[in-house]
């Protein structure tokens, strides 16, 4: 495909980890997992962590697949607390994703950001923005 000029969307790299899971071929997992990680799609939806951590298993790789698994779960609860105004929890997640070397999604940034917005931690939220872009390079979106 890339031979000849195509380019590889989402959806097509999935189902090339998915087809690796099957083939039990690790060295092809580790470099779709690169590439998905280089244009940003791990970050997205449950659809392509789900199909990671599936696909690093039978591959050999469960520390990659426990690593996608806390960082999903890591998120879902940061923009399960800014969303239900538990704004101290979101931030102390935060803290301890921090801690543990978990970079933050375009999901957590927006949370965090939401969560400093309705807070009223508008300098907090601005320290984070600046944290997440430039340390973290998330990706930005039109709605952060």
């Amino acid at each position: 495909m890339w031979k000849v000029g195509i380019d590889a969307d989402e959806v097509t790299l999935v189902n090339l980890l998915q087809t690796c899971k099957h083939l039990l071929d690790p060295i092809h997992c580790k470099s779709i997992h690169l590439i998905i990680i280089q244009r940003g799609y791990e970050r997205r939806d449950t659809v392509t962590w789900s199909t990671m951590i599936a696909g690093f298993t039978p591959c050999g790789m469960p520390d990659e697949a426990i690593a996608v698994f806390q960082e999903m779960n890591q998120s879902a609860m940061i923009a399960a607390y800014s969303m239900n105004g538990l704004l101290h929890y979101a931030l102390a997640l935060v803290g301890k994703m921090r801690a543990h070397g978990l970079r933050p999604n375009p999901v957590t940034t927006l949370s965090v950001l939401s969560a400093c917005s309705h807070g009223g931690l508008i300098e907090e939220g601005l320290l984070f923005f600046h944290e997440f872009v430039q340390d973290h390079a998330v990706e930005l979106r039109l709605e952060h």
